[in-house]
């Protein structure tokens, strides 16, 4: 049986996911989180201090997660076009996805763009702004990826490739991550710590990684007839 058009989309959309997502993993590791509230250095001067001496590292380190919301919509969009996924499954999933996708990249672009020129005008000038773009980008966005996420692995489980350890490791991965961005909307006396949801954050993206691979794994078995 050829493979459709659709799941060829879905192929490559996965791909692509898994690829960008581990480059992003790495810049975020090497070059952003100094900069980062939170995992990064423990005052605000410091951070500011980071991200206005090194601004082109900022830069280039935001890129691969400007790629991953491009990816992300790739992959909800392919899942739309599946033949063997409901609407009532895949619109919703790609709705969630547009509207995360929004909100993170309109912040983190201004994340991006200005954290380092107002990054150079100290620790205090750069706090309020800091605040502002790193709770839509952190916890808002986060949580709407979480669900979406959510979304494509009820979309992919329709699939005859689907496997149990895939359920098993979307619930883990996408719990995870939903409860470590989440946790950060509740009051500041019952927030866990917060270098337990960074470990949650951390262990979550590494999971993220294996889901991609294993699910791209899935969809290549659907068919497997090669193109001459």
């Amino acid at each position: 049986m050829k493979k459709t058009f659709a799941e060829k989309a879905i192929e490559l959309s996965l791909l692509f996911a898994l690829v960008v997502h581990v480059i992003a993993l790495l810049t975020m590791a090497g070059l952003l989180l100094p900069g980062v509230p939170g995992s990064g250095l423990k005052t605000v001067d410091l951070r500011a201090a980071y991200i206005s001496m090194h601004p082109w590292r900022w830069h280039l380190g935001w890129f691969p997660w400007h790629l991953c919301a491009l990816s992300d919509l790739a992959v909800s969009l392919a899942l739309l076009r599946l033949q063997w996924v409901p609407k009532t499954l895949s619109a919703p999933t790609l709705l969630l996805t547009l509207i995360a996708a929004a909100i993170e990249q309109y912040f983190e672009t201004l994340w991006d763009v200005l954290g380092p020129h107002l990054a150079s005008g100290g620790g205090l000038a750069y706090l309020s702004f800091e605040s502002r773009v790193s709770l839509p980008v952190s916890v808002i966005a986060a949580v709407l990826y979480a669900v979406m996420a959510m979304g494509w692995s009820w979309c992919l489980s329709r699939s005859s490739t689907w496997t149990r350890t895939l359920t098993w490791l979307s619930a883990v991965t996408w719990t995870l991550l939903l409860l470590s961005s989440s946790s950060q909307l509740l009051p500041p006396g019952y927030r866990p710590p917060t270098a337990l949801t960074d470990v949650g954050t951390e262990v979550g993206f590494v999971l993220m990684a294996f889901w991609f691979l294993l699910t791209l794994r899935a969809m290549w078995r659907l068919t497997r007839v090669t193109d001459l």
